[in-house]
């Protein structure tokens, strides 16, 4: 079975531990605007992946454009302060979403 992609960077929104407690959506269900968004914010990687999608037609993730993975999606997973643990990993899940919906 095809695991769900629930979100444009590769983070899993359903193994969240905010998506209950927030009442959060996800990423892809909210447009790129999860729970932490407010007016007037932008989470860069929605902005980036909505870009691309428009250009380039059918993308449903960030694993799927050309350029993955790009400088923003690397900065994103690998902040030291609020970025993957460990790092890259929504990188790398990407990756494997990207064979599995090949």
């Amino acid at each position: 079975m095809k695991e769900k992609i629930d979100s444009y960077c590769g983070l899993s929104c359903e193994a969240c531990e905010f998506k209950t407690k927030m009442n959060c959506g996800g990423c892809v269900a909210t447009s790129g605007r999860p729970f932490w968004y407010s007016e007037g914010s932008t989470c860069a990687v929605a902005e980036c992946f909505k870009e691309k999608q428009a250009s380039a037609g059918s993308l449903s993730f960030c694993g799927e454009c050309a350029g993955f993975p790009c400088k923003t999606l690397q900065e994103y997973s690998n902040d030291p302060e609020h970025g993957d643990t460990p790092r890259g990993a929504r990188i790398e899940r990407c990756k494997k979403l990207k064979k599995e919906y090949l």
